[in-house]
């Protein structure tokens, strides 16, 4: 069965907007700027409930920790005053263990995770101070994924999968000397296609997830080197 994904478009729409704002490009105004940022997420759940059944009633509790980390370095050109297009190579690792215990029976499931990818990026720049800015910056990327999932057992099984993803972030800038920038970013709006497949099932599990709404529990932090 063929399943229609918007994918192909948004890349297509994409790149033609960079390179119409490229042909507007003033060669001796142009600078580049090497930087990149740093995610990092820890969590911890804990979660006690009574489940009951005809015949008796049982305590069901389980314990998850949550570990991310990500860095971004990226390479870009300024296009004009205000506006920038670059490339970025996004990498990533995350780990996660969930400890449950019903009924006297005890159990786990540990997951590990990590993805390499490419994207391009459009950056705006809104002017508020001298050494401060603002801005907004969609990009596209392709990732490419590849994990286990260990439980009770013990039971291994392999993973991987493909995603595409529309991201606008919005960050600050701040001018810490005149060539290195000090940035604050988050993601204000992420839409993102994925193929996940697992050692014990070959077909794919394909996944479309929109989220509108700031994550402001991934804030990256990152500098920048003007040249």
């Amino acid at each position: 069965m063929n399943t229609y994904s918007p994918n192909k478009y948004i890349i297509v729409i994409f790149i033609l907007f960079i390179f119409s704002e490229c042909s507007y490009a003033q060669d001796d105004n142009t600078t580049f700027i090497v930087g990149g940022n740093l995610s990092l997420v820890l969590n911890k759940r804990q979660n006690n409930r009574i489940i009951e059944t005809l015949t008796t009633s049982f305590s069901n509790e389980q314990i998850s920790n949550f570990f991310i980390v990500s860095i971004s370095p990226y390479l870009g050109k300024a296009i004009n005053e205000s506006s920038y297009v670059g490339i970025r190579l996004p990498l990533s690792h995350s780990s996660s263990r969930s400890d449950f215990e019903a009924n006297g029976v005890i159990d786990f499931q540990k997951t590990t995770n990590s993805s390499v990818g490419i994207g391009i990026f459009y950056r705006k720049l809104f002017t508020t101070q001298k050494r401060f800015h603002y801005y907004i910056q969609p990009s596209i990327g392709y990732s490419y994924s590849f994990g286990k999932i260990e439980q009770f057992a013990p039971v291994l099984t392999e993973t991987k999968g493909n995603t595409y993803q529309f991201n606008l972030d919005l960050g600050a800038i701040y001018n810490l000397t005149k060539h290195f920038n000090l940035l604050l970013e988050f993601t204000g709006l992420n839409y993102s296609y994925n193929k996940f497949r697992s050692a014990d099932n070959p077909d794919a599990r394909i996944t479309n997830r929109i989220n509108i709404l700031p994550n402001l529990n991934n804030i990256r932090l990152g500098i920048e080197r003007k040249f």
